[in-house]
């Protein structure tokens, strides 16, 4: 993938080690971005490759959806928290403003699809999925630019699905349907992946807990002044400039101090004697 100039993203490959794709925009087509990013904060990538992919990403359009929240969390987020990659910053706001431009007026969350739903046509769906990578980009670029109604919408997004999914028993229901004139909660059930319309599929209990941690992080993280905007970050003309050389992160790294490590004493009871033939212990 680093050196392959084919059209679109990568999402599985064949037996012949050909590659399906998928074009800029639909749900997974960050992730191969995000793994560019993931190598090239282990120093075992130059994080000028997964640049240059997370450009040709650029911001999600034209798909009315949460899973727009995917695209731009694995293609630009990772890339501004592992590197402080200038041009990751942009996008990540840029992604996140305009996601944010998709919520639903009557219930104030961003679903799934506003063009209707799959499981009933004609309603708002939306599900556990429009809860992690969408939260984690309105909430990263709330704290880059200090932008209170991307901190409100990403909170806002957690606790609507936390108290419209979750049953009383505990479990997580995986999808919520919506009228769409007003945002009214019409039906609360799992979808094709589950047993039923009342299982729990195994993928919404893991992610339900994960989101009352969300939860309580994206309450500390209001409280944080937001960091000093780097010099010339929001301007879209001549972004070349604003990236950092090849290796800097690297470079950070290796100046950062190495921690101290502190050995304890602890005191060990010398081992017991071997046991002989007729001495004393169980039968």
């Amino acid at each position: 993938m680093v050196d392959d100039d084919g059209p679109g993203f990568p999402a599985w490959s064949e037996a012949d080690g050909s590659w399906r794709r998928r074009v800029a925009g639909e749900w997974s087509s960050g992730y191969p971005v995000g793994m560019l990013w993931l190598a090239a904060g282990a120093a075992a990538l130059d994080p000028a490759v997964a640049r240059r992919w997370m450009l040709r990403l650029g911001v999600p359009t034209g798909s009315r959806s949460a899973f727009r929240g995917f695209v731009s969390y694995y293609g630009a987020v990772l890339g501004d928290v592992l590197l402080a990659d200038c041009a990751a910053r942009d996008l990540t706001v840029a992604g996140a403003r305009a996601l944010a431009e998709d919520r639903h007026p009557g219930a104030g969350i961003v679903p799934l699809d506003e063009r209707g739903a799959r499981l009933r046509p004609g309603l708002v769906e939306t599900s556990i999925d429009a809860v992690g990578p969408t939260t984690g980009l309105l909430a990263r670029a709330a704290a880059l630019t200090g932008d209170g109604e991307l901190a409100a919408l990403a909170e806002h997004q957690v606790r609507w699905h936390l108290r419209t999914l979750l049953r009383d028993d505990g479990s997580m229901a995986q999808y919520a349907l919506l009228a769409p004139e007003d945002g009214r909660v019409v039906d609360v059930l799992t979808g094709p992946q589950g047993a039923g319309r009342d299982s729990t599929w195994a993928r919404s209990q893991g992610w339900g807990p994960a989101r009352r941690r969300a939860r309580r992080a994206l309450a500390a993280a209001r409280r944080l002044p937001p960091p000093a905007r780097r010099p010339g970050t929001g301007e879209r003309a001549g972004l070349g400039r604003l990236l950092p050389a090849p290796g800097a992160a690297r470079a950070r790294r290796r100046a950062r101090p190495a921690g101290r490590l502190t050995l304890t004493r602890r005191r060990v009871s010398p081992p017991a004697p071997p046991r002989t033939a007729g001495g004393p212990g169980p039968g």
